[in-house]
């Protein structure tokens, strides 16, 4: 009975830590995947999210979009009910883990409470929890977690079924779990057979192998910057504190001292394999692992992200309970060690709560993490989206004008497509036709642009202001675009009147 009591309290604390996310809108991604629908479909026709890709993307994550409309169809476009169900998510996916690590390290029921304290209240939680857009990671957390929990256990029937819920949640199970399996078990051949499912499923819904290319970098650079990358996120790891946002990564070589813990994490499990404690050695591995996807090998939009060591909170928790019990074995008191864990929890308790707050709007989430680092593009490109919406215009150009300023020793995601088209619209707002028709110019020569009918037919309007109908009349009757939009043919039409008079 005070085993439930205190399992119970522990559950309303971490809830209680992450209600801050509840009462919120729809910010960043969120957006298009939601409001616009990209990502949510009728329930009545949700099988086929198993035989198409995830809304405009390359990826393939049925098991997204399922959630989402069923989110969609519960709270129509009521976003809290959106983060109420990332807030559970997150609750079972600390919940599986910590039952998960209990078996592996034969933790103790405080232990095993320490470790989803621990995981549940990490800040590097916020935004998985706090992003709908990025709850992939908490599907995927969730179903890796109960396949290995039932993997351990024999029970093969939903491990089976959790296995290939991952696989469908994100694409990084498809390395994850047949590596972690086999680090604590073996692999068996209906999980072979499940994989080929999911390449059957996945290449009939996405033919193409993967669309997004790896920054050019020079080897040494590529290592370094990468293993840079991971020594951050490695840091917060350890830090009761909100993460940066920002994905900007200087480019470093192999000599910088930030790739250092990095490094280590990785070099500790080979170096002293033989000397490590059994419970410390799973662990570590456990811990390099799951840190892998963050070394970016495959390559994803962001080159880093607080997102991408969620999956390891966990390990990370694992580790410090192992510590604790050998500070305990060997000193035959843990009592330092307990106060530094109360104080680390109340600390990231509070920080995660404060987190929650942000993700109210674009401005709440973007405008404080530019202000801490300037380099953030997709920060200014989202809080010109928001000032353009609002009709600040002179904001939204100075803050769309910052994406597009590229530091060449520094990786940092934008689209620069939506970022020329928005600041074009931002500069017919403000009159001024020429600046708007240059970069619609500019922007027709990208060549990952692909809607030219829009671009066309936007600079035909600008040309329509400026009173210049035979430009018109040449965007307008190009022959390599199939005109579909009624708007089109009806500036054509009067742009033809307007010359005849």
């Amino acid at each position: 009975m005070r085993k439930k009591i205190y399992f119970t309290s522990a559950f309303f604390a971490v809830f209680l830590v992450f209600s801050s996310f509840i009462n919120n809108g729809f910010s960043w991604l969120d957006h298009g995947d939601i409001e616009r629908g990209r990502v949510v479909l009728p329930l009545s026709s949700l099988s086929s999210a198993f035989i198409s890709r995830f809304g405009q993307t390359g990826f393939f994550r049925p098991i997204v979009t399922t959630v989402n409309s069923i989110d969609f169809d519960l709270y129509g476009l009521w976003a809290p009910g959106f983060h109420l169900t990332n807030v559970l998510l997150h609750l079972a996916a600390t919940f599986m883990a910590a039952l998960l690590l209990t078996r592996l390290f034969t933790f103790s029921f405080k232990e095993k409470l320490m470790v989803f304290l621990i995981a549940g209240f990490h800040p590097l939680a916020f935004l998985p929890v706090g992003a709908i857009s990025y709850r992939q990671e908490l599907l995927l957390a969730l179903f890796t977690y109960l396949t290995l929990y039932f993997h351990l256990r024999k029970k093969l029937f939903p491990a089976y079924l959790c296995f290939l819920a991952a696989l469908f949640s994100k694409e990084t199970a498809l390395f994850l779990l047949p590596v972690l399996i086999l680090l604590f078990d073996r692999l068996f051949l209906s999980e072979i057979v499940l994989l080929s499912i999911y390449g059957l499923l996945r290449f009939a819904a996405v033919p193409e192998i993967w669309h997004i290319s790896a920054s050019a970098l020079p080897f040494p650079l590529a290592l370094g910057t990468r293993l840079a990358a991971v020594s951050r996120l490695l840091f917060q790891l350890l830090l009761p504190l909100k993460p940066a946002l920002s994905d900007a990564t200087r480019v470093v070589s192999m000599t910088d001292f930030k790739i250092i813990p990095a490094a280590t994490l990785f070099i500790i499990p080979v170096i002293f394999f033989r000397r490590l404690k059994p419970d410390f050695k799973k662990a570590f591995i456990l811990l390099a692992v799951l840190t892998l996807p963050a070394l970016n090998i495959i390559p994803v939009p962001r080159f880093s992200s607080p997102h991408y060591i969620y999956l390891a909170l966990p390990a990370a928790a694992s580790l410090v309970v192992i510590f604790r019990k050998w500070c305990l074995k060997r000193y035959k008191s843990a009592i330092i060690g307990n106060v530094l864990v109360v104080i680390w929890l109340v600390i990231a308790g509070f920080s995660t709560f404060r987190a929650g707050f942000r993700f109210k709007n674009d401005l709440t989430l973007f405008e404080p993490e530019v202000a801490a680092d300037d380099r953030f593009l997709e920060g200014h490109q989202y809080l010109g989206d928001y000032y353009f919406k609002i009709n600040e215009f002179e904001k939204a150009q100075l803050h769309y004008e910052s994406a597009l300023e590229k530091d060449p020793s520094v990786i940092a995601f934008v689209d620069d497509s939506s970022v020329m088209n928005n600041l074009a619209g931002v500069y017919l707002a403000q009159n001024k036709p020429d600046e708007a028709d240059e970069m619609l110019l500019e922007l027709s020569l990208k060549p990952d642009w692909s809607d030219n009918q829009t671009l066309l037919y936007n600079r035909a309007l600008i040309a329509d202001k400026k009173g210049d109908y035979k430009k018109v009349i040449t965007l307008l009757e190009r022959q390599d675009i199939s005109w579909n939009r009624p708007e089109s043919l009806l500036l054509l039409s009067k742009a033809r009147q307007m010359l005849t008079r």
